[in-house]
């Protein structure tokens, strides 16, 4: 039987989840690691340049949630990238980067795009939800805002009728989410609308839990009002896709002119930028599902809501 490059990137991964971050074996960093690996993001966390780097990275974690446990949820693959969809849960019962122990559960949500080649992880871009693990620990103080989302549950999504003729469902679902991002760069509700499967659409943000369309609509009305020139750009050499999935990397602009505040700060005319990975679902040309994961840590320090 012939394992494809694809399952044994997977293998790879599984290995090094379990084996580096969920048992402390460093020792097969340097079977999965190349000497030249570069890690961008990461939650503002500063990583240095190969094994040594990324093992340092684990220790700080487990140093600072002994428990602590990655769970590997799901993995995209296409040609030399992964994407994962991890979570990493535990007990803060060390010091976390000048925070001292809380004694509190934690669980944070992250999203990664790793190249591979020759059997070796070669550069890595990951977000995680940063602002939020700071949060749970007592770090940083909730986000403001004056309407939580609407989660699932809460309401039936409007009937839709179309108020225009849209182009048929694009072939691939690359296409989708290139037209989902397209269409909320214009603020296009109808075409936002059109690619996005409204009975059983469900947002998995960090922040909120599961949320409806409806509280996603009101999440980026929301930031729109504060960031009027809010605006996405996929980067599209880290762009995968497999199956029902689509995993990309983006970065999101704009500036603070109002009127709206934003997570309490009153706009100051600042212009603002941060990166975020999203994952999709999308079944017969429509989003069912969607992970959004953004280095939210780095606009409220733009911000000035936390400090550098």
């Amino acid at each position: 039987m012939v394992v494809t490059v694809a399952e044994q990137n997977k293998v790879l991964f599984h290995r090094w989840f379990d084996e580096a971050w969920n048992k402390g074996h460093y020792e097969v960093a340097n079977d999965i690691v190349a000497s030249s690996m570069m890690v961008h993001g990461a939650g503002g966390q500063a990583v240095k340049q190969g094994p040594d780097g990324v093992v340092e990275l684990i220790k700080t974690w487990r140093a600072a949630f002994p428990d602590g446990q990655m769970s590997v949820d799901l993995l995209v693959t296409e040609d030399d990238l992964v994407a994962a969809l991890l979570y990493w849960r535990g007990t803060h019962l060390g010091d976390f980067y000048g925070t001292p122990a809380s004694g509190k559960k934690i669980e944070v949500m992250s999203i990664g795009i790793d190249r591979i080649t020759d059997g070796k992880i070669v550069e890595g871009w990951g977000e995680l939800d940063m602002l939020g693990l700071m949060r749970q620990i007592g770090a940083v103080p909730p986000l403001k805002r004056s309407t939580p989302p609407k989660r699932v549950g809460e309401g039936q999504p409007e009937i839709y009728t179309p108020k225009q003729k849209f182009r048929q469902a694009p072939p691939t679902n690359k296409d989708v989410t290139l037209q989902f991002i397209e269409a909320i760069n214009s603020w296009n509700l109808d075409e936002i609308r059109e690619v996005v499967d409204l009975e059983h659409y469900v947002e998995h943000s960090p922040s909120w839990g599961a949320v409806s369309f409806e509280g996603t609509i009101q999440t980026y009305s929301m930031i729109r009002q504060a960031l009027p020139n809010l605006h996405f750009r996929a980067d599209l050499d880290l762009f995968v896709a497999e199956g029902d999935y689509v995993a990309v990397r983006g970065f999101m602009t704009g500036t603070h002119t109002g009127p709206a505040d934003l997570f309490g700060a009153p706009p100051s005319g600042k212009k603002v930028d941060w990166t975020g990975i999203d994952l999709l679902r999308i079944v017969n040309g429509k989003i069912v599902e969607r992970w959004p994961c953004a280095d939210l840590l780095r606009l409220t320090q733009q911000l000035g809501i936390v400090p550098s």
